[in-house]
């Protein structure tokens, strides 16, 4: 599988970042700065099309100031399903450069089958999956933007 130049450097930032930082789950990891906010969030990446299937499926809990980015080579339509999921999540869009283009407050695990999709219409080319909540403590809003490291 072909990985563009840009995300191979934004996941060996993230590598530096998690040697650097201190005990985390397993994968890749970097630490997310919102543009004019003193907000910090430690992300775990999902950039291959596996990470990205299995994103939090079957995990108990996300500890506060986690969560996972999803990281596309190109914007496209995105999708979530709550599939195996055990906690309930708020799902931020994100464009190339960073900027909150969509937001999905609440989104609650699949209970029955069939799960429900939800659907992003615009296309994004990041994903964020926090805890359900995030969005509103934090006061979010579309056009707010997530420092992303350099992606030449």
């Amino acid at each position: 599988m072909h990985v563009p130049g840009k995300i191979i450097r934004f996941l060996q930032f993230g590598l530096m970042a998690a040697a650097a930082g201190a005990a985390q789950p397993e994968g890749l990891h970097l630490t997310l700065e919102f543009a004019g906010r003193p907000l910090r969030l430690n992300a775990e990446i999902a950039a291959t099309p596996a990470e990205r299937a299995a994103g939090l499926m079957h995990r108990r809990e996300l500890a506060a100031g986690q969560g996972m980015l999803f990281i596309y080579p190109r914007p496209e339509i995105l999708r979530v399903w709550m599939k195996n999921m055990h906690i309930p999540l708020d799902v931020l869009f994100l464009d190339g450069s960073g900027r909150i283009a969509g937001l999905m407050p609440n989104l609650p695990p699949c209970r029955a089958e069939p799960c429900a999709i939800y659907t992003f219409e615009q296309p994004a080319q990041y994903m964020l999956e926090v805890n359900s909540g995030y969005i509103a403590t934090h006061r979010l809003r579309i056009g707010d933007r997530i420092i992303l490291p350099p992606m030449r």
